[in-house]
Formats: structure tokens, C-alpha cells, sequence
């Protein structure tokens, strides 16, 4: 039974050299989407910080959003 998603370990591959022949192309989106998810992950993380002080539940509200996320 499988807890947690697979979002992690799906960045952590997009990374590794690819072992069996296949087309690069396929791995360099792979790339770009893992670039993507971490861009707006820290993008997420900055607003979450900068309304803190005024709306603490808006910033609860995203960090739980990130976590679900990567965690999904």
C-alpha cells in the first residue's frame, strides 16, 4: 500500500541519466515540468512568507497547499 504520492520521487528522476534508450526530448520536458513545479513551489512559498503578517491564514492556507502537493 502506497502512503505517499509520487511527485518526489517523479522530480528526483526527471534528473537522473536516463539508463535505457529513449528520446531525449521526452526527458528534457520531463525536466521542464520539474523546473516549473519548483519554480511556482518557491514562487508559493515567498507569497506565503510576505502575508504572514497580515493573513496568517492565508499563509497556513498555502503552505498547506505546497505540502499537499508534494506529498500527494
Amino acid at each position: 500500500m502506497k502512503i505517499f504520492g509520487s511527485t518526489i520521487k517523479e522530480t528526483i528522476d526527471s534528473f537522473q541519466p536516463r539508463r535505457h534508450l529513449g528520446g531525449d526530448s521526452a526527458k528534457k520536458t520531463e525536466r521542464t515540468i520539474t523546473i516549473i513545479r519548483l519554480i511556482v513551489s518557491v514562487a508559493l512559498i515567498i507569497i506565503s512568507i510576505v502575508v504572514r503578517e497580515q493573513h496568517i491564514l492565508a499563509s497556513v492556507g498555502l503552505l498547506g497547499t505546497i505540502l499537499g502537493y508534494w506529498i500527494k
